[in-house]
């Protein structure tokens, strides 16, 4: 019977034990300095837009296969989605403030075929300054009225504050479904100045327990801005 040498037996192993890490190196690597951007203070109004740059530091090709952001208001754009070992490309990165004011915090995952970083986690912050803008406030959610008989009037006043930075144009107060107008001229009231405004309405029913209306402006932020309307009792 022939016998088999121990080095015959180990020579496989030995092989193994010298190409599998070789083989192991052989991956794409994908590397991105710095991981974070501060886009510090921003005017609300044009977007805010950075570039990270992507480079693939292994020794295979790297392929980009998604790329996610964390809300609808960052959109996140790759100039190329394979990378050659050692090329490099830029990803664009923009923040819509419009709308936005106050500060923010967000990600964007850029999932990749590095087996040791599949998906790399972007972030970028800053604050958004608020633009000058009229700002409608009602003190008051609702409105008590005496109690009445149907078809009669009910006579109140609706207190209206403009605490922006720009006049307030109040166009029209309308019930909630449209049918019903208690204001339909176009009224101006100056930054941080109020207004006490007589309005009438038609009792619908002798006893209505919340009507809900809305005061239409020029508020960005809040161009329909909503309260009720409430017989005979304090809210």
């Amino acid at each position: 019977m022939k016998t088999v040498s121990k080095k015959a037996i180990m020579a496989p192993f030995l092989f193994l034990w010298l190409v599998l890490p070789i083989n192991a190196l052989c991956s794409p690597i994908i590397e991105v300095q710095p991981h974070q951007h501060s886009f510090g203070d921003l005017q609300e109004g044009p977007p805010a837009t950075t570039a990270f740059e992507i480079r693939n530091t292994g020794d295979e090709d790297l392929h980009i296969k998604n790329v996610h952001t964390s809300c609808g208001c960052t959109a996140a754009m790759v100039g190329k989605r394979c990378l050659s070992p050692g090329e490099k490309t830029r990803i664009k990165v923009t923040y819509r403030t419009a709308g936005r004011p106050g500060p923010f915090k967000k990600t964007i995952s850029i999932e990749s075929d590095d087996p040791t970083n599949p998906d790399l986690l972007l972030k970028i912050n800053g604050n958004v300054i608020a633009r000058p803008a009229p700002l409608l406030f009602l003190p008051h959610s609702r409105v008590v009225v005496p109690s009445g008989p149907s078809g009669s009037l009910a006579n109140f006043s609706l207190f209206l504050t403009n605490r922006g930075q720009k006049p307030l144009e109040i166009r029209r107060i309308v019930s909630r479904d449209g049918r019903t107008i208690l204001w339909a001229q176009p009224l101006t009231i100056p930054p941080g100045k109020n207004l006490h405004l007589p309005l009438h309405l038609v009792r619908p029913a002798e006893h209505f327990r919340l009507l809900k209306f809305r005061v239409e402006s020029n508020d960005p932020r809040r161009p329909a801005y909503y309260f009720g309307i409430q017989e005979g009792v304090n809210p």
